[in-house]
């Protein structure tokens, strides 16, 4: 799969959020889904090797694609709260953390890395 078969991607999800009727919405996330279940079938986790360091971890537990979780608006997200925040690691000036949230209604979030922001405050 190519990086600008991925840009098409957001790009037409980003495009349905904005102008398309919440029943279009669904369709598309149904149609992702079942293409999600396409590609992650032919996926042995076990065989990837990283060539990068990656913003995520590959999780080796594949039933986590099963449910990408609902469709939310920046609104909605600004109701959520930081549920759990561990494994901080400094590595030179970048750290990394593990990051759970959760949404008033206990749903599974997919939140993109662009809608987190991160604010360092002295305790």
């Amino acid at each position: 799969m190519s990086l600008s078969l991925l840009e098409e991607v957001e790009d037409y999800v980003e495009q349905s959020l904005k102008t398309g009727s919440p029943q279009q919405v669904q369709r598309s996330k149904k149609q992702m889904m079942e293409r999600m279940n396409e590609v992650t079938a032919g996926i042995n986790v076990e065989e990837l090797h990283p060539k990068e360091k990656a913003d995520f971890v590959l999780s080796k537990d594949i039933k986590s694609l099963d449910h990408i979780g609902d469709i939310v608006t920046s609104t909605e997200l600004q109701h959520c709260r930081v549920k759990k925040m561990d494994r901080i690691t400094p590595s030179g000036e970048a750290v990394s953390f593990s990051l759970s949230m959760e949404a008033p209604d206990s749903s599974v979030l997919c939140v993109p890395l662009s809608s987190l922001r991160c604010s360092l405050v002295p305790v």
